[in-house]
């Protein structure tokens, strides 16, 4: 009687650790499936956030080279001859609407 005693609290100990072990592999499993949507969405913002600034940088070099065209073209409207010679109302006018 004993024995059956000792194996039956054997076999309910038995049976709650395994069902234990297998909630904690459930639950695991879930946190790893939460980890992966996460590296996920985070691997997406930084594809984007790459893209953003790729896009960025050309812009920027897209500026400083109408930048060098427009230095280049003030000097040479500077070193002309006659450039600080009066100009038509209508050329100022002009001249201050196209550069600011």
């Amino acid at each position: 009687m004993r024995l059956a005693m000792v194996l039956a609290l054997v076999a309910a100990l038995t049976g709650v650790w395994g069902a234990w072990q297998r909630a904690g592999k459930v639950e695991a499993r879930a946190d790893l499936e939460a980890a992966q949507r996460q590296l996920t969405a985070a691997l997406e913002t930084i594809e984007d956030q790459q893209e953003v600034a790729r896009v960025h940088r050309a812009h920027l070099a897209r500026l400083q080279r109408q930048e060098a065209v427009n230095a280049q073209l003030i000097r040479e409207l500077e070193a002309m001859e006659g450039g600080d010679a009066q100009v038509s109302d209508y050329l100022d006018r002009a001249g201050r609407l196209l550069w600011p």
